[in-house]
């Protein structure tokens, strides 16, 4: 990733504004059914804007922010434009001008609680809860690491990365400052992240914001710990041998990939695969666990950097709830005409968000990742 302004992504905009070819994978514009909620509207007022041929109305700020930051049509797109990249440019743009909607401001503007950090060798990075304000929220992942041979306190703070999605640099830089100066203070040799929005703070953003962590630090996510001990045969899982699981990759997924979709995604032999959906080791440690496991999966080619959004990424579940529930809906949706009776997620905050909207009564079961193991 990187950080320009959204004048520099000028070419690139050219080329979007007036180009359809993503609009499979469109997350919102596929909900609403309206163009300007296409990466082709957004594409075309930013061109604009990046030309200084139109200023931002207050209606083209609350488009630029119905959505996420629409990485799966970076995915999507053969020639892999930087779609996430210049929505985020012009995010940073619009809060420098003051003007964000009222409902992001609100998300902003609320009291983003960081807890103290525990001493110790071992650190869960709680950056996902954070955002639940629910440090209870963690226990499954410390019984999980405990299982493991792994002694650790979560520490649940923001991290910057929901204040980078949003354009608010400012506070995304004084967020992951504080993150940082914790766990030096906190003599943290390693540092497990609770999914991987956390783990996109720690690897992508704060290198992008030129912030270091502390030195000799160890940066992992959860399938990286478990992973040797199942293969050991030391865990066992709470899915029924019966009963077939679909793996949700959480958005912020992608942008710790080494490769995004490849273009045999467009060919309709396709869609029941995943095999060509992205590739990296985000995407293949969690399953290779399942596998090891003995849990039966299914799959889609929206999944890995295609996973369509449950609404839950980037803060939409915050700001536009009733869009993101619009998302989790098809998601749910999507996901039962596989015939699938259960979820896994790599996001603590899909896993949440997918309950919610689905309801006590749901029929899919509805696991993150460290829910999976027995305890």
């Amino acid at each position: 990733m990187e950080q320009k302004t959204l004048s520099e992504y000028e070419q690139v905009l050219y080329g979007c504004r007036f180009c359809p070819m993503c609009k499979p994978a469109a997350e919102v514009g596929n909900l609403t059914q309206l163009e300007s909620h296409s990466t082709r509207g957004r594409a075309l007022l930013l061109w604009r804007a990046a030309k200084g041929l139109a200023a931002f109305s207050p209606r083209d700020a609350e488009l630029l922010y119905q959505s996420t930051l629409d990485s799966i049509s970076q995915a999507w797109c053969i020639s892999h434009y930087p779609v996430g990249e210049y929505v985020a440019a012009a995010r940073r743009e619009l809060v420098s001008q003051r003007l964000i909607p009222a409902a992001v401001e609100n998300v902003l503007g609320r009291n983003n609680r960081a807890d103290a950090c525990p001493k110790g060798e071992t650190v869960l990075l709680a950056g996902e809860i954070a955002q639940l304000d629910d440090l209870s929220a963690a226990d499954p992942a410390l019984k999980l690491l405990e299982a493991c041979g792994v002694t650790a306190k979560a520490y649940m703070s923001p991290t910057g990365a929901l204040a980078y999605t949003l354009g608010d640099i400012e506070s995304a830089e004084q967020q992951a400052r504080s993150v940082c100066e914790a766990l030096q203070a906190a003599g943290a040799k390693r540092v497990v992240a609770d999914g991987p929005q956390s783990l996109f703070a720690l690897k992508v953003l704060y290198p992008l914001l030129g912030i270091a962590l502390p030195e000799r630090l160890e940066v992992l996510g959860l399938a990286d710990l478990v992973e040797p001990v199942v293969v050991k045969n030391k865990l066992t899982t709470v899915v029924n041998g019966d009963q077939t699981v679909f793996f949700h990759d959480s958005r912020s997924a992608c942008f710790l990939a080494d490769e995004l979709a490849s273009d045999e995604v467009i060919q309709p032999a396709c869609f029941d695969s995943e095999e060509h959906s992205g590739y990296g080791e985000v995407y293949a440690r969690p399953r290779r666990v399942l596998d090891a496991l003995g849990v039966r999966r299914v799959s889609s080619v929206w999944s890995k950097s295609l996973s369509r959004s449950t609404g839950a990424d980037d803060g939409l579940w915050l700001t536009y709830p009733e869009l993101a529930s619009g998302l989790a809906e098809m998601r749910l949706d999507h996901i039962r005409s596989l015939g699938a009776g259960a979820i896994v997620t790599d996001s603590v905050l899909d896993a949440v968000h997918l309950q919610r909207v689905q309801g006590s009564e749901g029929e899919l079961r509805i696991l993150w990742f460290p829910e999976v193991f027995r305890a």
